[in-house]
């Protein structure tokens, strides 16, 4: 699997069950930082932080994405919890750090 996260957005770009090249959700946001998932309970997802403020989540399998809200400025970083692979942390140049769980609505559980 390739990643870019780029100023002119982020794909993916992985091998199908036939080894043919196909490329999967192009996005035309500005792309600051991209995180693979290491829990193997959610082994095809990725986050990515953008200049926007937004965190996007991907899930590989199914090609479904989310956008999560939350910061005013741009997201600089962006890490999944070593253990929890459906905790997202981020910090963004509003000055805070955010704390999402997937699995909640609203998804950010907590800032500072």
């Amino acid at each position: 699997r390739v990643v870019s996260c780029a100023r002119e957005g982020y794909s993916v770009i992985m091998p199908d069950d036939n080894d043919a090249l196909t490329s999967h959700a192009a996005k035309r946001q500005l792309g600051t930082y991209v995180c693979w998932n290491p829990d193997g309970a959610f082994p095809n997802l990725l986050v990515f932080s953008l200049e926007n403020g937004a965190i996007c989540t991907l899930d590989l399998s199914t090609s479904q994405s989310e956008t999560l809200t939350g910061h005013t400025r741009t997201t600089n970083s962006v890490r999944f919890h070593p253990s929890e692979g459906n905790i997202i942390f981020s910090g963004s140049q509003d000055s805070t750090v955010r704390q999402w769980d997937l699995r909640c609505d609203p998804r950010c559980v907590w800032y500072i």
